[in-house]
């Protein structure tokens, strides 16, 4: 398995949004709203000169930090690992999972 560089955390609004891309105001709605709409949605990255595509099939919504669930919840608190969780709508939160699964988490208005 190839595992990408590690990286801070990106944004996928732009202010001025090219076509096909999302704008800010798509992300500042609530999680509830959002995640369905991401269903199907085609993501492209490139990182160290390597480009990568895929497409959103699962979605979830983390609704603040009251929801047990989430990495940003109240019983955690804010760290290293999660602080991309507490940034602007459009912020994306990635994180290996068991090792195993790359997962991606954008961040809404809650």
């Amino acid at each position: 398995m190839r595992v990408p560089p590690k990286a801070e955390s990106s944004q996928f609004w732009s202010d001025e949004p090219r076509p096909g891309t999302f704008s800010r105001a798509f992300f500042d709605r609530p999680a509830e709203r959002v995640a369905p709409d991401l269903l199907g949605a085609r993501l492209v990255s490139t990182v160290g000169g390597l480009r990568t595509t895929g497409v959103v099939v699962e979605v979830e919504a983390y609704t603040g930090p009251d929801d047990s669930a989430s990495h940003a919840a109240a019983r955690i608190g804010r760290t290293r690992r999660n602080a991309s969780m507490f940034g602007p709508p459009g912020t994306a939160y990635v994180y290996l999972r068991y090792g195993i699964h790359w997962c991606l988490n954008v961040e809404a208005y809650t």
